[in-house]
């Protein structure tokens, strides 16, 4: 209880000492206090570059060194896909819809950026993220919510058999058991680091 005489704030956490917090930046100057305030970090990129990722866990790692942090830090690293028939006119008409009120100027630079719209970008930007040594991998849908039901089937049989996550949000959980990764779907749950809301 945080005031004497009242009742506790609840429910209780899943994790011991409460939920892990990520801090999530693009910056490095911000991704420098993840050791002193967070568990970890989560990041993004339009172009899913593996040496641009590289850099930024390794200024989370140097963070969590610095500030004498125990085990090691969390890192989640994510980017944009389109899959089926329609996959780069999908995305591009998704950029220039959605992209000229955020980021004015750069849709077009935006959009070249972004390789992961076939089976093999996709499948070769996965494993070179387990080799930069993400813990995890998100990608997140370039298309509308109507699409998404087209695309339900091709995306599960061509790009993640066997998901069970909605297909507008792929999960890839590296160097874990089973039943580890089930945990860990649990948590997210209750985990507010990330949106994926249209």
């Amino acid at each position: 209880s945080l005031i004497p005489g009242t009742r506790a704030i609840g429910p209780a956490p899943v994790r011991p000492g409460g939920p892990e917090i990520l801090l999530g930046s693009n910056g490095l100057k911000a991704l420098r206090r993840a050791g002193e305030f967070a568990d970890g970090a989560v990041t993004w990129s339009f172009g899913a570059d593996p040496e641009e990722a590289r850099r930024m866990l390794a200024v989370v790692n140097d963070s969590w060194q610095e500030h004498g942090r125990a085990g090691k830090p969390r890192f989640v690293y994510g980017c944009y896909y389109s899959a089926g028939p329609r996959a780069r006119e999908d995305l591009t008409a998704y950029f220039r819809e959605y992209y000229p009120n955020v980021l004015p100027g750069q849709v077009e630079q935006l959009l070249a950026a972004v390789r992961t719209v076939t089976p093999e970008a996709i499948r070769d930007t996965v494993r070179r993220m387990e080799d930069v040594g993400c813990d995890e991998f998100i990608r997140r849908h370039g298309f509308f919510r109507s699409e998404r039901r087209r695309l339900d089937r091709h995306v599960a049989d061509e790009h993640a058999p066997g998901a069970r996550e909605p297909v507008g949000i792929l999960r890839h959980q590296f160097g874990r058991t089973r039943a580890a990764r089930k945990r860990g779907s649990e948590q997210q749950q209750r985990q507010q680091w990330f949106s994926i809301g249209d």
